[in-house]
């Protein structure tokens, strides 16, 4: 019975460990050159639901349906740093229907952060984004001065939940996203 005990307190450590060290790795970097050529779709991973902007200028999901307001380009910047990620090529992501570009507000580094629709401007680094692969194959999109990840609120599943910044954290299907078709 004991060696059953000291077997079983094993496994729950060893298992408790390889969560926790999980937690914590970076993911890769992608290279934006993976994906595919013109429009693409942005996918939150936990949902299946599609990035749009909202009517009030921030950024929502919804039922992906096609429209060109679900779909984003992305304008390759120059290649700088990532708060907390050294440096990779950024991007800004512009809504093809709206023409404006995804961004924090006031660059806040706040959990919760605003993520909202702007006028694109090159100089801020507020709107350029960092991806990273992870996941399944699906990506983290990392702002350039905050160094937080795009994530859906509360990990919500229902359409119209908006998105925000907040701290990176790996086995998070709220801040992880499919690009593509």
């Amino acid at each position: 019975m004991r060696k059953l005990r000291a077997i079983v307190s094993l496994l729950v450590i060893a298992t408790a460990t390889a969560i926790v060290a999980g937690a914590f790795v970076r993911p890769a970097f992608a290279d934006f050159t993976d994906l595919p050529e013109g429009p693409i779709h942005i996918v939150n991973y936990g949902s299946g639901k599609c990035l749009a902007p909202a009517p009030d200028n921030r950024v929502w999901q919804r039922a992906c349906d096609g429209s060109a307001d679900q779909e984003w380009l992305r304008l390759r910047s120059a290649d700088g740093a990532i708060s907390g990620f050294g440096n990779v090529q950024r991007h800004m992501l512009v809504n093809r229907s709206s023409g404006r570009c995804m961004d924090v507000k006031d660059g806040s580094t706040a959990n919760g952060a605003v993520i909202q629709m702007v006028p694109c401007n090159g100089n801020s680094n507020t709107m350029l984004w960092g991806v990273f692969d992870d996941y399944f194959g699906s990506h983290q999109l990392v702002d350039a001065r905050t160094g937080t990840c795009l994530d859906v609120q509360g990990g919500s599943l229902a359409d119209n939940a908006y998105l925000q910044g907040y701290r990176c954290t790996v086995p998070n299907t709220a801040q992880h996203f499919y690009l593509g078709w």
